[in-house]
């Protein structure tokens, strides 16, 4: 299982990759089903992850591609929706704490 730290700086960086690329090509959004599902989630053994690219739009920011990838609940084999909810409880520490 991988640590924390790594799961949170894994995240980040691709929130801040993603971020400049609001409006995903299809090519790119099966490159990133790809990165997710083969890299991240098999590699490390993850059930389940939600993934959201937010970017500028013609009202402000606006969310231009929001998927679920894996289960939500394995042992009912309920999958993740891009309206899944995570709980974080104290993972906010770990990156703002000194």
């Amino acid at each position: 299982m991988p640590s924390l730290h790594y799961l949170i700086s894994l995240l980040v960086l691709i929130s801040i990759n993603l971020n400049f690329y609001s409006c995903l090509t299809p090519e790119q959004i099966e490159e990133v089903k790809r990165i997710v599902e083969v890299d991240f989630m098999s590699t490390n053994l993850i059930p389940g992850v939600g993934l959201s690219v937010v970017g500028p739009g013609e009202n402000g920011d606006e969310v231009s591609y929001a998927n679920g990838y894996g289960l939500q609940d394995v042992e009912n084999s309920i999958p993740v929706t891009n309206k899944t909810r995570f709980g974080i409880a104290s993972v906010t520490k770990v990156s703002l704490s000194k």
